[in-house]
């Protein structure tokens, strides 16, 4: 298990410097533990120890006919319905956090600002 969890870490490590280098945008997001995320992460861990699978391999076994597998996508699939729901409803708290990917006038390559001649 740990030669497991050790080669996920370092895969993540690689790839979160890859991404984070190509994009940095969607890594600006607050920092701040609040209700939300200990909610959250409380409702997937008891889901979790529940269960007694991730995500990945519950799909898997729902593949060979698992009828906890099954239960458990269902689940899975409406609580992430059900968080897409809220947070439209109630707008992004974010999005108004995140930097702007979009250019500035002016500074895309090839254009003038509109001071100069």
């Amino acid at each position: 298990m740990a030669f497991v969890m050790g080669s996920a870490v370092i895969t993540c490590a690689a790839l979160y410097a890859i991404a984070r280098r190509r994009n940095p945008a969607p890594f600006a997001i607050t920092k701040t533990v609040d209700a939300k995320l200990v909610t959250g992460a409380a409702i997937f861990g008891v889901g979790w120890g529940l269960v007694g699978a991730c995500p990945a391999p519950a799909l898997v076994a729902l593949g060979s006919g698992a009828a906890w597998a099954a239960i458990f996508v269902v689940a899975m699939l409406a609580g992430s319905r059900i968080e897409a729901t809220t947070t439209r409803i109630r707008g992004s708290r974010f999005a108004d956090r995140l930097p702007s990917t979009r250019p500035q006038t002016g500074s895309e390559p090839g254009t003038t600002s509109p001071s100069s001649p």
